[in-house]
């Protein structure tokens, strides 16, 4: 490999982790706001109802009497396949449990599938791998420049059915707010 394109390949390899990171700092700050807003959503929804509403830092309880509805907190700083974030929406009687995942609006499942070069033993890969980074700085820089214009959408999957049918968590309405969620669960 060439010594200079070595070096390129590293400053690449650099300014890309410095933009994966401002972009993992912009989802985290993104997760923390749909996560806090959606507790804020929960607590007035079942306040509003009578319901006793206790908060912790992984979870909100609201329960009447032996009623207990719990909305399951995810950390901020975890990743999940095809969403910004999922929460998790529990009742006590009847039994029932939801994940609610938060995606891009108008997007199904979120997930990208790139395909690379192929590369053979014994290649010099150098060339390809500058390509591939220089098109991922170019992703990075573009998420980056677009992550205040996204919208985020709620939806909700019954597990029960989800592991029925496997298309569930792919296909669900998707909602502006979680309120509309809750609204759509108990209000009809």
């Amino acid at each position: 490999m060439n010594v200079e394109k070595m070096k390129e390949l590293e400053t690449l390899r650099l300014n890309k982790e410095k933009l994966s990171q401002q972009h993992y700092q912009i989802i985290v700050k993104k997760r923390n706001e749909l996560i806090s807003a959606s507790v804020t959503q929960f607590d007035k929804y079942f306040s509003d109802k009578g319901f006793k509403v206790v908060k912790s830092n992984s979870m909100v309880l609201a329960t009447y009497n032996t009623l207990g509805i719990r909305l399951t907190l995810p950390d901020p700083k975890d990743s999940f396949l095809g969403a910004i974030t999922i929460l998790e929406l529990s009742i006590s009687t009847p039994r029932k449990d939801y994940d609610i995942p938060v995606v891009t609006c108008g997007e199904v499942g979120g997930i990208r599938i790139e395909t690379g070069e192929i590369k053979r033993l014994g290649e010099d890969t150098a060339e390809a791998d500058i390509a591939s980074c220089k098109k991922e700085i170019v992703r990075l820089e573009q998420s980056i420049s677009e992550a205040g214009n996204i919208s985020y959408c709620f939806g909700y999957v019954d597990k029960a059915e989800a592991k029925k049918n496997s298309r569930a968590k792919l296909d669900f309405v998707q909602y502006s707010t979680f309120l509309e969620i809750l609204e759509e669960l108990f209000d009809s």
